[in-house]
């Protein structure tokens, strides 16, 4: 049986991993923080699926916030 199965055999739905999700992904962009410039934009390109264009852009936008 796979998961999706063995989930709604069990009556989950998916607001009953909404939590589990979001912590995953919160510890994905903590780990990427701490891994410095590079992990923040290897996260931005691989996990995100971001462009070096998107990545430029929201840098450069953050930059003129600070």
């Amino acid at each position: 049986m796979n998961p999706y199965e063995e989930l709604e055999k069990e009556g989950i739905e998916c607001s009953d991993l909404d939590g589990v999700v979001h912590d995953a992904a919160s510890g994905l962009g903590s780990d990427a923080n701490n891994d410095g410039l590079h992990g923040q934009v290897e996260f931005l390109k691989v996990v995100c699926g971001w462009s070096d264009e998107e990545i430029l852009e929201a840098a450069k936008t953050c930059k003129e916030e600070d």
